[in-house]
């Protein structure tokens, strides 16, 4: 994997986009995008968010092939300013719509008191383009992420919402360390290191 620049942030969105635009099933970008007949152009405006973020306050890791990527923040780099409630206006406005906006908020303010109080690495969202899916790239993604902070001492956490999203993880060495019960679902917190 490679470590992506501002020049490549269309890659990176464009297979964000490509991975998440066809699941249909209840997960955290469905549940952040009005479901309308808008709903892929919603989801481009959160992955466009979501690349920029990284690219300013952590790392896009691209695939050598451009076929998926990695978004990564560091937890003390998650700074709040002018750029970021721009983005957050454009997103309740493009994309969530006002009400859910300030429910999103007020879940993640909360999501936030379950990680850990020390320096972490959290990889945000990974994918593959829905091309390539179901060819082991989701099992590739988590070695990439694993090799890449091999030499780390960060702790590196990680959430997701799938039972088998959990056990695949638990299986790379991560271990569940909180669930929140959601409205909708579980949010499982894992970590390594």
């Amino acid at each position: 994997m490679q470590k992506a620049n501002f020049s490549q942030k269309e890659i990176a969105v464009k297979i964000l986009h490509s991975a998440f635009e066809p699941i249909k099933e209840d997960n955290l970008i469905n549940e952040l995008v009005i479901n309308d007949d808008k709903r892929s152009q919603r989801i481009q405006v959160l992955m466009e968010f979501l690349v920029e973020d990284c690219l300013r306050s952590g790392e896009v890791l691209l695939s050598d092939n451009n076929n998926a990527c990695i978004l990564m923040k560091y937890s003390d780099a998650n700074k709040f300013d002018f750029w970021k409630l721009k983005w957050y206006v454009k997103i309740a406005l493009k994309c969530t719509g006002l009400f859910k906006a300030v429910n999103i908020l007020k879940r993640q303010s909360s999501l936030k008191k379950e990680h850990i109080n020390e320096r972490y690495i959290h990889p945000v969202i990974m994918g593959a383009k829905s091309e390539v899916n179901g060819r082991g790239m989701g099992m590739r993604l988590i070695k990439e992420l694993i090799s890449h902070y091999s030499d780390n001492t960060l702790p590196v956490i990680i959430e997701t919402t799938t039972e088998a999203n959990k056990r695949i993880y638990e299986h790379f060495g991560f271990r569940t360390f909180q669930t929140v019960k959601d409205e909708d679902f579980s949010i499982y917190f894992l970590r390594m290191n």
